[in-house]
Order: C-alpha cells, then sequence, then structure tokens
C-alpha cells in the first residue's frame, strides 16, 4: 500500500513544486500517429484481434463543495481483425448513484490515406438497468472494418469520494499499449493510495498544484498525481479463479482524513476502532442489533425455552430462513425498516441477516454481526481499516467454542455453511461490545459425492446398471442449486434425453428439500456404445463423473486456482462377468498424490470370482493453489482424465 505521505516522499524533485496548470496529455480527436493507423498485428501478443491503442483517466473533485469526484474518459481502439469487432459493443457499468454524460463516439476507417469518419448517432446510445443498483450505458460503432479505429469518451459524476471515484483499472480484455490515470486530489483530503501490480517507476508525476479547487469561499491546494502501464497483456481470466479484480492492474483509493472549508477535520479508518464506531453509529444494519422486542413476539414458545443451545440456534435459523424470500439484494449499508420487511416477508441481506441476529440474540444466544466481501466483489483489504470493501453481511455465533456463520437469504443452505459466493477467505466479526476482529473462515469439510454403479451384461449382450449418486456439503449445495434453478422435472427430463449412445430410466431424486441430508439420485441406465472387436470386448467402466475433461489446459497459470472449498469423490463400479468371457486385461491400479498431501487419488482394480470391482477415490485437501504449483495440478487432473478413459479388456472363450 502507498500512502500520500509516501509518495510524496517517492523523490525530492516532486516535492513542494508549484504549478499552475497540469498536463493530462488527452489526445486531439480524430488525429492518429502512424504507428495507430499502419498497426496490423500486435507484435508482443500476436493473437490479440483488437488492441486498446490509449485509455486516459482524470479524475478531481467537482468545484462548489458537494465533493462529488467527476472523471473525463478517453479511449482509443485498434481493430486487428473480424475477430475484434465484438470491441464495437461498449457497456459502461455505473452505480444509480453515479452519472454517464457526453457520450461520444467515431469509427475511423483508413482508405488510401484519407480518414473515413462514421460518428455515434445519440439515438443509439441505450441506456439499461442491470440491477437495482447498477445501470450500463450501451452503444455499438458504426461501419466496423478491420483495421477500424475506435475511439470514445465520457464523462463519470460519482458521488464516491471515500473512493474517489472507485480509482482506475490499467488491464483489459484485449491488450493495452498504454494506460494512463490522472488525479488532482484536494489537499484537505488524505487518502491511502492502494496499486495492484504497478511498479513504483510508473508514477510519472506527483506534483503540488496551487489554489487547484474552490470550496465555498475558500480555495484549496492539491496533489497531481499521474500514473501509467505500458504494454499491459490482455486479463484473461481461468478456471477455478477467483474475482479478477483482485488481479487486475489497478489503483484504488481509501480516504483517512478529511477537513472541511471551516478547517474542522474528520477522521476515516485510521484503526479499527474508528470503523466499529462509525458502522454502529452511522449504519442501521449495525443500529439495530439488540432490538429483540419485536422478533421475540413471533418466534415459537418451545424456541425459547429449548435447553440445548445448539439445536435452539437451528430452530432459530431455519425459522428465520424459512419466513423469507431473499430479493436478491445486498444493499448491507443502506437504511431500511427492518419490521416493515418482517411483515412483507421479503428483504435484502441487510433486513434478512440483522433479523435473524437479532431472533437468535431474542433467544438467548450471543449473537455478533459480521461483514464480508464476496468472491465477485473482491478481496477485502486488511491493511487498512475501513467498510468500503465489504459487501455482505451475515450472523456470527460461537457455541461450546465452536464458531458458526449463518447466512438466513439462501433457501438451499443448511445451518452453518454459507452460500459459495460468500466463501472468499477472512470475515470480519463486530460485537457490539467490544472490538471487531478478523475470522479466518473455515468452509464446510464435508464435500463429499458418492458414486456407485453395479454393470450387467444381459445373454443378448446389451448392458445394463443401476446407479446411485449421494452428495453433501457444497456438493449438494450445487448440484440442489442446478436443480432447483431449471425445475425437477426439466432436470430429469433433461439427463433422461443425455446421451444416444446411454438410455436412462427409472430416475428419482431424494432429500432435494432436506437440506441437512445428503442429496441421493438413483437412476437405471441401459448401454449400447461398448466396443466389440472380434473376441474381445472393450468396456468403459465409468458411467458418472464430475469431470468429463481436464479444465486445466493452459500452458501456464498467471494467477492461483481457487476452488472455494475442499472436495472429495469416491467411484464405486462392480461389473459382473458374463458367461463365456473372462478378464485379459484391467487398468492398472495405482495412487497418485500432490506435493504436500494437497491432493490425492487412489485407484483400485481386481477381478474375483464373477465380478470385477473398481475404486476411484480422489480429492483435493487444499483449497486454493497458487501459479507455480500449477503444473503439479494439471498433471493430476490429465490423470484422472487419463483413469476415467480406461478400459476393461474380456476375452469371448465360446
Amino acid at each position: 500500500m502507498i500512502t500520500l505521505r509516501n509518495l510524496l516522499s517517492i523523490g525530492l524533485f516532486f516535492i513542494a513544486l508549484q504549478v499552475t496548470s497540469q498536463e493530462t496529455n488527452f489526445p486531439k480527436w480524430g488525429i492518429f500517429s502512424d504507428y495507430e493507423k499502419n498497426l496490423t498485428v500486435y507484435e508482443k501478443d500476436s493473437t490479440a484481434h483488437a488492441v486498446v491503442l490509449n485509455e486516459i483517466g482524470y479524475s478531481k473533485t467537482e468545484d462548489g463543495g458537494d465533493y462529488n469526484i467527476v472523471t473525463q474518459v478517453h479511449i482509443r481502439i485498434k481493430i486487428l481483425d473480424t475477430e475484434g469487432f465484438e470491441e464495437g459493443n461498449v457497456k459502461i457499468r455505473y452505480h444509480k448513484n453515479e452519472e454517464i454524460t457526453k457520450v461520444r463516439a467515431t469509427t475511423t476507417n483508413i482508405v488510401n490515406d484519407s480518414r473515413m469518419i462514421d460518428d455515434l448517432d445519440m439515438k443509439n446510445v441505450f441506456y439499461e438497468k442491470i440491477s437495482d443498483n447498477y445501470s450500463s450505458v450501451n452503444f455499438t460503432f458504426p461501419n466496423l472494418q478491420k483495421g477500424s479505429i475506435l475511439e470514445y469518451s465520457y464523462i463519470k459524476k460519482s458521488p464516491y469520494y471515500l473512493n474517489f471515484g472507485k480509482g482506475w483499472t490499467f488491464q483489459n480484455d484485449i491488450p493495452t499499449l498504454k494506460s494512463t490515470f490522472y488525479a488532482l486530489i484536494p489537499g484537505f483530503w488524505h487518502y491511502n493510495i492502494i496499486t495492484i501490480g504497478i511498479e513504483k517507476q510508473n508514477i510519472k508525476q506527483n506534483l503540488v498544484v496551487k489554489k487547484c479547487i474552490d470550496v465555498g469561499n475558500a480555495t484549496a491546494d492539491c496533489l497531481f498525481l499521474e500514473l501509467e502501464e505500458i504494454d499491459v497483456p490482455a486479463f484473461i481470466e481461468e478456471d477455478y479463479m477467483n474475482s479478477k479484480y483482485n488481479f487486475l492492474k489497478r489503483v484504488s483509493f481509501e480516504l483517512k482524513t478529511f477537513t472541511d472549508a471551516e478547517g474542522i477535520s474528520k477522521q476515516y479508518a485510521n484503526f479499527w476502532s474508528d470503523t466499529d464506531k462509525k458502522l454502529f453509529g452511522d449504519y442501521e444494519i449495525a443500529r439495530q442489533v439488540g432490538e429483540v422486542n419485536f422478533i421475540k413476539k413471533y418466534l415459537p414458545v418451545e424456541y425459547l425455552k429449548e435447553p440445548d443451545e445448539l439445536i435452539k440456534a437451528k430452530n432459530v435459523y431455519e425459522y428465520i430462513r424459512k419466513y423469507y424470500h431473499w430479493n436478491g439484494n445486498y444493499e448491507i449499508f443502506n437504511d431500511f425498516n427492518s419490521k416493515k420487511a418482517f411483515e412483507s416477508k421479503t428483504g435484502n441481506v441487510a433486513e434478512i441477516n440483522s433479523m435473524l441476529i437479532n431472533a437468535l440474540l431474542a433467544a438467548g444466544i450471543q449473537a455478533d454481526l459480521a461483514l464480508l466481501s464476496t468472491r465477485e466483489n473482491g478481496f477485502a483489504n486488511k491493511l487498512s481499516p475501513g467498510l468500503i470493501d465489504f459487501d455482505y453481511a451475515v450472523a456470527h455465533i460461537t457455541i461450546k467454542g465452536t464458531h458458526y456463520f449463518l447466512d438466513a437469504t439462501n433457501d438451499l443452505t443448511p445451518f452453518g455453511i454459507l452460500p459459495f459466493e460468500c466463501l472468499n477467505n477472512d470475515i470480519r466479526v463486530f460485537p457490539k461490545k467490544g472490538d471487531s476482529y478478523w475470522f479466518q473462515y473455515v468452509p464446510e469439510k464435508n464435500n463429499a459425492t458418492n458414486v456407485t454403479s453395479m454393470i450387467e451384461m444381459s445373454e443378448d449382450g446389451v448392458f445394463s446398471s443401476k446407479n446411485r449418486i449421494m452428495q453433501s456439503g457444497y456438493n449438494a449445495l450445487a448440484k440442489r442449486s442446478e436443480i432447483l434453478e431449471i425445475g425437477e422435472k426439466n432436470y430429469i427430463d433433461e439427463r433422461l434425453s443425455h446421451d444416444d449412445e446411454v438410455e436412462m430410466s427409472n430416475y428419482v431424486i431424494e432429500n432435494l428439500a432436506e437440506f441437512n441430508t445428503p442429496l441421493e439420485e438413483k437412476f437405471d441406465l441401459l448401454i449400447s456404445g461398448e466396443e466389440l472387436n472380434g473376441n474381445r470386448l472393450y468396456i468403459k467402466p465409468f458411467l458418472y463423473y464430475e469431470f468429463e475433461e481436464n479444465p486445466f489446459k493452459q500452458k501456464s497459470r498467471q494467477y492461483p486456482v481457487d476452488f472455494g472449498y475442499l472436495r472429495k469423490y469416491n467411484y464405486t463400479v462392480v461389473f459382473m462377468i458374463p458367461n463365456g468371457y473372462t478378464v485379459q486385461e484391467l487398468p492398472k491400479s495405482r495412487k497418485f498424490f500432490l506435493p504436500n498431501y494437497a491432493g490425492e487419488m487412489t485407484y483400485l482394480s481386481e477381478a474375483v470370482s464373477d465380478r470385477i470391482t473398481i475404486k476411484l477415490t480422489f480429492a483435493l485437501n487444499q483449497i486454493t493453489f497458487e501459479a507455480d504449483e500449477y503444473e503439479y495440478l494439471k498433471s493430476f487432473f490429465a490423470e484422472l482424465i487419463k483413469i476415467q478413459n480406461e478400459r476393461i479388456i474380456l476375452t469371448k472363450t465360446n
């Protein structure tokens, strides 16, 4: 992390320079260099279909005293081939409290050294509501051709001075030749400046600008900051990856202190104790913790009298979980009316889980508010106190030394299991009395899939099998989510029509709504796809498996592999040897381990009397694998896929 104080001491030649204006180097619209016009292949990534030639962001405080952050954005993109046309579809995402104005876009095609210019008609700029909190400005560039230069600009106005308009991201889904961010920061604001993937030498300027802003009847000096990144590679999302926001090259801001025009100073997030006071003083979700009288009237009397604390907690949790319908919104720091939400039986994360906390308190169970950052939101910053990174709230209780985190918004989560989206490292617990603290959350460990198959061959050569799949923990949660999303009937119909070579029947799902018990699926199969070559019969024993192909195909990995939780899979196949056949070859039994037992795989095959038994167990004993562990993980899954495709070979004896 780099603070303003650190930045100002980077180089003596930067300190206390007085300038009356700052050069932000915005290019002249429609004027391009020979390199930009003639570029056909980006030499540092010959596979690129388009590149960002230049992008500039310039954020400053709006004059007048409202402290809005105004960011001017100017971007140029070169289309290298027809596959790059998708870059001509632009979607600018913004929060409902922000404003996007002055959108301008132009397509320039160079024909015989002449510029053919097509301006975007503002009638073709559309505003789309994405959710209750976010919208987007959408448009498509006209007259896209191979070699087109796309140029667009806009202005974003944001009230979020606490994070200075949310900073700037230097990396895109396509290569970026040059990305520059300028910030003009009033001297009465003191920020933590947090950089991800940016080296100190890329801080090009750090100057003091005298009397840069008018605030009421006063003026203030500013810090002028310039950061630049050159030849930034495309950001490519990989399988089993946490939020890309954790890894993108970017700069973000977090306000530490603020001094208004009257000279009154206010502290922001100097210490966690300051953050605790702000949370319980300014935000409804924390202020309402402890208001138990309302919900106590609705809790069943037998819940309040239950002597076993854990049973009581589970009963209260089930009552709140079944009572509410989650409306899909987080909005944990918005004001709300918890009683109104209770009466309507619907609410956002803050409304439901704050009522859960109070219900637990009403039942005599000590419960605290806990905040986290979801996987999509990225990791919370642990280096500097503050609330800005949190976007989800849950309840925390401790019973007989065991910590439980509870979320009543999800219809599928059993007691003590948070939704997958919440599995994102540490959680901050905020007791109403005492200091807040970080808690290293460990997801449920018993996440198993157990598959058994009994295979037989009839006298007329038709193979049939009876199959059973049992899943627990997060494996069951994922499968339940899949089934309920499309409906149980649609799910079964889809499974029954899954494969032309396999006929599925008698499909039954058990315990779909019993979230505290394993999910069970049973079905029968008729198989016509086995290979007969002369007197030899080749049989693929695994009819169901979680991984149909190796999810790790890249030669190398830039970012950690994050599975979210520990996983284990057990497969048992019993194949009845048909009359008139003998075993010629079985797959070889073996074991395979990842370093430090981060993963283990055991494969056993044996033929005894009239049957062949095959057992495959593989487990991931580590949630996150760093990039330098990727080759081991890739080989581990390659071995798994190899095993799944191996055949039993039988020979006909008569």
